[in-house]
């Protein structure tokens, strides 16, 4: 080849290379450009966007819930201020040094640590609350060191609080925070985690109006996620308080009713208005502090509570069931009545108590072993004659004691607007043959029945109900908790004649005021309008018998009618007083009604 070819060949090469490097120059130019067109021109506001939310941070104002007052406007729930700690959402390595370095200002374990970890895992768009209600102090703390916590946030918030703590703490129950199972619900679709519920009573009986509505505001934060302030370009909604509540609970009679159960360790006491079913108030014992379960507690102290032998959650007014024992005789008797055994003249059905009846293989005792003599049914009351009340059960029959009971609908739950309500007990010959077998029960359980012991149970709030049935001589009306429109409570009663229910006020008036009165050591003594009542003893097959007592007040035109159930209690007779003592204070607060600073001083005497 020649010198001329080679040099026009290396000239060419040099071409081509020289062209090539400006391919290589100018394609990642363009690439560049074209990034540059699309991230500064097509997608400016995406990015915009996304700085904006570097430096921004949406928090959520949980709303106030609403108050609740007793029946004259006294608060019994309320809202106070409380701080809590929050973190700002960040990688998990980065909140999980932040929770680390926090734990010991905030007292949390390492589970504790490992908990909030796994609750920031499953919402990692929503700040973590690491801290509620802090004191004084540890704010003072984290707010000196503020500054070594990036993501911190301190929200000012308000907490639960229970005004009478114990006292009504089965009535208004408790707050708590949402679980996983419940945001999965329809009702809860509008709630976060962490947000707080009605967890019983009250509280998450009327969720739906206590609730109130979300707010949200908006801050602007630096580099660190350190709060610099309010971001000024977004508008922050407040959040609005939830309805307020007004309860037909009267705070004074409550209070009456707490310091008289103090003599009792397990039980149940409920007083109401015959006249339109409005609870006035209500005490299960044990109690718990319903203040202790707003702001969270340990595990170890939730499972004391949960698994206390006592059952302390349990309201044993509405949850408790019971054999009413001679309570129920009043019931038995009504029965008889409207069979015509009784007429109200005192004739009818008339028994010699010798101790006990002989029936088929059995003899069943009288709890008076000696016997009551000749008594018709108005005395059979007045001295609680099991014998008399055999004869009578055997008169009525097994099957129209069942059929009558079941249509009467006292066994039923009565819709008091509580949670978790119980329903009672009265058997029939399905329940018999499912529960013993065919064959393996007869006409005789209705003796047991007769006397409110056997198959039979009530809780103590359908007790009040029986007896306020007679009080307002046939009519009946729902029990309820919220004081409204009184009329929409009112109850279809049973198709017994009214005149008839009014036969049983005289005798339950004679338990009190009589003699030979099972209750005549709780007697009004100087008060010229009496209390009436009738007192019960049940078997339990569990230990001491349970002792039993319904008692209504004025005896002639009932104003309130208060049942109580004692368990282990043993003798209705003894609880009897401690009824007289709440209608003595129901006295006391109507006869200060004229004017409002009264007392419950003169009479009241626990």
């Amino acid at each position: 080849m020649s010198l001329r070819s080679l040099q026009e060949e290396s000239v060419s090469d040099r071409l081509v290379k020289a062209q090539l490097s400006q391919v290589f120059f100018l394609v990642p130019f363009l690439v560049l450009l074209v990034i540059f067109f699309r991230h500064q021109v097509l997608h400016t506001s995406e990015y915009s966007l996304h700085s904006e939310e570097n430096r921004l941070r949406r928090i959520d104002l949980p709303p106030p819930r609403g108050l609740i007052t007793d029946r004259s406007g006294r608060v019994l729930a309320e809202n106070i201020p409380s701080y809590s700690i929050e973190l700002y959402p960040q990688p998990l390595d980065s909140m999980r040094t932040a929770i680390k370095k926090l734990s010991p200002l905030v007292r949390l374990s390492i589970p504790q640590q490992e908990q909030f970890l796994e609750k920031y895992r499953r919402q990692r768009l929503v700040p973590l609350t690491v801290a509620m209600d802090i004191n004084q102090k540890t704010l003072a703390v984290v707010e000196e060191h503020r500054s070594e916590f990036p993501g911190i946030f301190i929200r000012s918030d308000m907490k639960r609080s229970y005004v009478y703590g114990e006292q009504l703490s089965h009535i208004l129950g408790y707050v708590g925070e949402i679980t996983d199972k419940e945001l999965e619900q329809p009702r809860y679709q509008d709630y976060l985690l962490g947000s707080l519920i009605g967890r019983s009573g009250i509280e998450a009986r009327y969720e739906d109006r206590l609730r109130g509505e979300r707010g949200v505001k908006f801050i602007e934060v630096d580099a660190r996620g350190r709060e610099l302030g309010p971001f000024q370009d977004r508008v922050p909604v407040l959040p609005k308080r939830g309805r307020d509540l007004q309860l037909t609970i009267d705070i004074r009679l409550q209070q009456a009713m707490y310091e008289i159960m103090q003599q009792v360790e397990i039980g149940a006491m409920i007083a109401l208005d015959p006249n339109n079913g409005e609870v006035l108030a209500m005490l299960s014992k044990p109690t718990f502090d319903p203040n202790l379960l707003t702001v969270g507690i340990t595990g170890d102290q939730w499972r004391k509570l949960q698994y206390h032998p006592k059952k302390p959650f349990i309201n044993r007014a509405v949850q408790g069931t019971y054999p009413p024992g001679s309570t129920f005789k009043p019931f038995t008797a009504l029965l008889g009545i409207e069979l015509g055994y009784i007429r109200g003249d005192g004739s009818g059905l008339e028994v010699t108590c010798r101790g006990g009846i002989q029936y088929g293989e059995r003899y069943f005792k009288c709890w008076e072993h000696s016997g009551h003599g000749k008594v018709g049914y108005h005395q059979a009351i007045v001295q609680s004659c099991d014998t008399y009340f055999y004869q009578l059960g055997i008169k009525i029959g097994l099957e129209k004691f069942c059929e009558l009971g079941r249509q009467s609908g006292f066994f039923e739950k009565t819709g008091i607007d509580l949670p978790n309500e119980e329903a009672g007990l009265i058997p029939d010959k399905d329940w018999y043959n499912r529960t013993y077998g065919i064959g393996n029960w007869g006409p005789g359980n209705v003796l047991n029945l007769a006397i409110g012991q056997g198959e039979i149970s009530v809780t103590p709030l359908q007790l009040a109900c029986m007896y306020a049935y007679i009080c307002t001589a046939g009519k009946r009306y729902r029990p309820h908790m919220l004081l409204d429109d009184k009329e929409k409570y009112q109850m279809p009663p049973p198709e017994i004649d009214p005149a008839r229910v009014e036969w049983l006020r005289a005798p339950l008036t004679g338990v009190v005021n009589e003699p030979k009165g099972t209750a005549r050591g709780s007697r009004l003594w100087g008060h010229t309008r009496q209390m009436a009542g009738k007192t019960g003893t049940s078997q339990n097959p569990h230990g001491d018998d349970h002792g039993l007592f319904v008692g209504f007040f004025p005896a002639d035109d009932p104003e309130i009618v208060a049942a109580i159930v004692v368990e282990h209690g043993q003798h209705g007779s003894t609880y009897a007083r401690l009824v007289r003592d709440l209608m003595l204070a129901y006295i006391d607060i109507t006869e200060s009604e004229k004017t409002p600073a009264g007392s419950l001083a003169a009479g009241y005497d626990p």
